[in-house]
């Protein structure tokens, strides 16, 4: 008897935040919330009773889970934010 055996990449859907050195943005979270980063180092995740605050610390991407909820986190220097939004948009209206 053979086995055949196929095994699938599939990128689980996350919200895309797109964070500026220094930028924070606040995410709604229950109290008791579970909070998983994944690289650390580049964005600092403060708890608070109401939500999470995620603050950009150096250029990267993570991955941020905030109770079951799937988020990709891009931090960049200001200039390059705003020249990949000016992109996507032109790239969008094409």
């Amino acid at each position: 008897m053979k086995w055949i055996v196929l095994l699938f990449c599939v990128q689980a859907h996350a919200s895309e935040i797109w964070l500026r050195v220094g930028e924070s943005r606040f995410i709604p979270a229950a109290p008791s919330a579970t909070i998983r980063v994944g690289s650390r180092g580049i964005i600092k995740a403060i708890d608070s009773d109401s939500g999470v605050q995620v603050i950009g610390l150096k250029p990267g991407a993570t991955s941020l889970a905030v109770d079951g909820k799937s988020f990709m986190l891009r931090v960049s220097y200001s200039s390059q934010k705003e020249f990949l939004l000016e992109l996507r948009e032109r790239m969008n209206s094409m």
